[in-house]
């Protein structure tokens, strides 16, 4: 991914849920990265320091992690590398891991699996 899909990412991420209690943690300790990206998307700010790439970057990393995908998975399986792409994949590659390993797979375990399932009950 380049860096203004990692930064469109998180943008979004920000604006979508930076009051979802599933992700307070993660807001709380990407209390930067998480705006930065955001004004840098929406031409707030058109330049960024070195510092301030390397922040929007962690912040993505951190993000990454918490998803438990790659950015290789997402760059070899998604098209269109955006925020809703990311979590809908990262949310099947978990589904399907446990149900290979013959666990029951449970909704309630993971802040993206909660969302899902919110969405999914509103259907």
């Amino acid at each position: 991914m380049n860096f203004d899909e990692k930064s469109g990412v998180i943008s979004s991420l920000w604006i979508e849920f930076r009051k979802d209690e599933d992700f307070a943690a993660f807001m709380t300790y990407n209390d930067l990265g998480c705006p930065l990206a955001y004004m840098y998307q929406q031409k707030l700010i058109t330049a960024l320091s070195d510092e301030g790439i390397g922040m929007i970057t962690e912040t993505f990393n951190n993000f990454m992690e918490l998803m438990d995908v790659t950015e290789e998975d997402v760059d070899a399986v998604l098209p269109d590398k955006n925020l809703g792409a990311i979590m809908v994949f990262s949310y099947h590659k978990r589904k399907v891991a446990k149900e290979k390993a013959g666990l029951i797979f449970d909704n309630d375990q993971h802040p993206v699996d909660r969302l899902i399932s919110k969405f999914e009950a509103d259907e």
